[in-house]
């Protein structure tokens, strides 16, 4: 039956790119899930079809699972080999496919995902020791630190998780879980927080070292909430963070209180205006499309 099923996988594959034009450019949104099929497969069939309809073959890169879960590298390669560009989250992820072995390819950095949402209003934020984080709770092993935290810092959390009672403590409350959309306005800090791992000394752990790479969708929400961020100091997000005013960089979570302490109403309030403007553009979508564009532009082609 498992035979039956690859075999069934491999023909809808194959009849899938036998529609593709020739000539045409093909994005590819990777790391490609629900087939039953290596990579080294996948990489050969569309390599395959590459060659014989001269197609440009692009990669979206979500995820790379040889870092985030530990799988083979030598699998990421053979299929990120067949493309001509790819688009990746920052330059850490650029620097680290370059270093194992993908240097024919043409790279493009989006530094954060888009966040499609509704355009609507947003809460007024004001300089405060209260962080949101929002995501898969029990995923986030480095919650149960938080109680560690002395001083007046306030972790406000938003998601899913069976024991969530165990979290809670005299700086941590649980706010509930919301849609996608509805978790925009219900954001009430003055930061949110980008931290993954078993740690809240460091991003540790296989989830914390993959920040190094990673641009998470949780900044991202963030910033269309109009949040400021706090952001690990080695996350693949850091440079651009600083150089676009959109929160604070810190090496573990202690330090949290005194780099918000030491910033006045007025840091705070243009740092929010950033974190808003860069919402705005991430719920247009604009940095995907501007990698579109750039992608068409140096191939010479237009599109609509």
């Amino acid at each position: 039956m498992l035979l039956f099923y690859r075999l069934l996988n491999v023909l809808s594959v194959v009849y899938s790119l036998l529609k593709l034009e020739s000539n045409s450019i093909v994005f590819i949104q990777y790391y490609i899930l629900k087939v039953a099929l290596s990579k080294r497969t996948m990489g050969f069939l569309f390599g395959l079809s590459k060659r014989a309809k001269r197609q440009h073959l692009v990669a979206f890169v979500h995820d790379l699972e040889c870092v985030r879960l530990g799988s083979s590298v030598e699998e990421e390669r053979q299929f990120l080999s067949c493309c001509d560009s790819v688009i990746v989250h920052n330059s850490n992820m650029n620097d680290y496919l370059l270093g194992i072995g993908l240097a024919s390819q043409n790279y493009y950095i989006l530094n954060l995902f888009d966040y499609l949402a509704q355009r609507g209003s947003v809460m007024d934020r004001r300089l405060s020791f209260s962080v949101d984080f929002a995501g898969n709770l029990g995923k986030s092993t480095f919650l149960s630190g938080l109680k560690r935290v002395g001083g007046e810092t306030l972790f406000r959390l938003y998601g899913d998780c069976a024991s969530v009672d165990a979290l809670i403590s005299r700086n941590v409350l649980y706010q509930g879980s919301f849609s996608p959309d509805e978790i925009i306005m219900k954001l009430s800090g003055s930061f949110g927080l980008v931290w993954d791992g078993d740690s809240v000394d460091t991003c540790g752990g296989t989830y914390g070292r993959y920040m190094q790479i990673n641009s998470t969708h949780k900044a991202s929400l963030y910033l269309v909430a109009g949040l400021p961020l706090i952001v690990w100091n080695k996350s693949g997000i850091a440079d651009h963070v600083l150089r676009k005013n959109l929160g604070i960089v810190v090496g573990s979570i202690f330090e949290i209180e005194d780099k918000v302490r030491s910033l006045t109403e007025e840091d705070y309030i243009e740092m929010a205006k950033s974190a808003l403007a860069e919402g705005t553009r991430l719920r247009g979508g604009e940095n995907l499309l501007g990698a579109v564009d750039a992608i068409y532009d140096d191939l010479g082609c237009r599109y609509e």
